[in-house]
């Protein structure tokens, strides 16, 4: 009994102690709680958070590393075309950025302004593409359907794609996911394509599948191109730094000055953690541009040893282009970005054009098919103005074996 109010008694005296010590300190410390009750709250409200719309757009992305997706010392590809030539170098490697699903496209392109172009056996045309998905929650991918309104089945369209590569041994299938964000890592498996199997190309020309290309002014695009010298250096794969100097072009639509796009519910935004600043650098617009093939190696190297960004024209032509090699770009005005109002659109005015965006593949088969009725009318008022001048016998036995352009 005496040991237990000898403990009250001390007890007591302890809580005494506790409140002389609290008392002339009771608002710091009162303040030092709510303090701690506030950064709990935060942290608990942090831990539960959903991430921002544009950090939703990118949870695929692991990492930014280019080279741990493109691995360049494997082949990666599931389907390629044979090489280019070494007895008969290329003289222009057209790459065509498609997609799996686009097989009406394709053929639109193959039957009109390419048909024009694979006479020529110095000239190497290829569709770049990755792997089809069906997958609806991916940012900006709408996979294509049926009549019925079905998804495409994901076993058809790699079945159909691997009968059209047989048919026409001009696809390339590489091992990444084609969707919009992903244009970045095409570009760079395009390059890897090119730097591998047609690295003697004397010039490269990138275009996409909905573009239309006047190919008369696209042969005197290169015609007349115009090179510049400089010095440059870059690092390959396997960390050798290289420094050469080179010839060189980079043509196509040139954008200087152009505001970077914060918008978070935009396919162009670009998230400031992966490009700081207000102003994008100086780049080409990516529905079509022209480089020499000197450029191969060094744009391929600095795109597989950078770190991803979405918007491939940017990456490419500008971070790569204008920023580490320093490279001067050439802005031509026959590269026209679109869509255009068909009821309005002047088509005659794609004779002025190199490359003109962005058009479903039955504009593009009648453009061509226009153009080329154009040419046979202007070739038989020549014929008939020939024979009404000359109006000899010889001249009609010419004009009988002439062959018809179509």
């Amino acid at each position: 009994m005496e040991n237990k109010f000898t403990m009250r008694i001390k007890l007591t005296s302890s809580l005494k102690k506790i409140e002389q010590f609290i008392h002339p300190h009771r608002t710091l410390i009162l303040t030092g709680y709510v303090v701690f009750i506030f950064l709990l709250t935060i942290i608990v409200v942090l831990t539960n958070i959903q991430p921002p719309h544009y950090y939703k757009s990118f949870l695929w992305l692991k990492e930014r590393n280019m080279s741990n997706f493109i691995r360049h010392e494997e082949e990666t590809f599931f389907m390629s075309p044979v090489r280019c030539s070494l007895r008969s170098p290329t003289q222009i490697l057209i790459l065509i950025f498609s997609s799996p699903q686009n097989f009406v496209a394709r053929e639109a392109v193959r039957e009109s302004w390419a048909s024009a172009l694979t006479q020529s056996n110095q000239i190497r045309i290829v569709f770049i593409m990755g792997r089809y998905t069906p997958d609806t929650t991916i940012p900006f991918h709408t996979p294509p359907t049926d009549i019925d309104g079905n998804i495409l089945d994901k076993e058809f369209v790699e079945n159909r794609l691997y009968v059209e590569s047989i048919q026409h041994n001009d696809i390339i299938l590489e091992d990444f996911m084609d969707t919009y964000l992903n244009l970045t890592l095409k570009t760079a498996f395009a390059l890897k394509w090119a730097a591998k199997n047609c690295r003697r190309a004397k010039y490269v020309f990138k275009v996409d599948d909905n573009v239309y290309v006047n190919h008369e002014n696209l042969i005197s695009l290169f015609e007349s191109v115009q090179f510049y010298k400089k010095e440059i250096n870059y690092e390959t794969p396997y960390g050798l730094n290289v420094t050469r100097t080179i010839p060189y072009a980079f043509l196509g639509h040139v954008m200087d000055s152009m505001n970077i796009n914060r918008d978070v519910n935009s396919k162009y935004f670009m998230p400031p953690e992966f490009l700081p600043g207000s102003l994008m650098p100086t780049f080409i617009r990516g529905l079509a541009y022209a480089f020499s093939g000197t450029l191969i190696l060094p744009l391929y190297y600095c795109l597989a040893g950078g770190r991803y960004i979405p918007g491939e024209d940017v990456m490419l032509s500008g971070i790569c282009g204008t920023k580490q090699l320093g490279l001067r770009l050439t802005h031509h005005p026959g590269f026209w970005r679109g869509p255009f109002n068909l009821e309005t659109f002047d088509m005659c005015l794609i004779k002025e054009a190199v490359a003109v965006h962005d058009f479903d593949p039955d504009v593009i088969t009648e453009i061509f098919e226009t153009i080329q009725e154009t040419i046979n009318i202007l070739y038989y008022f020549w014929m008939l103005s020939y024979l009404f001048l000359s109006n000899s016998y010889l001249s009609h036995r010419i004009i009988d074996s002439f062959p018809r352009i179509i």
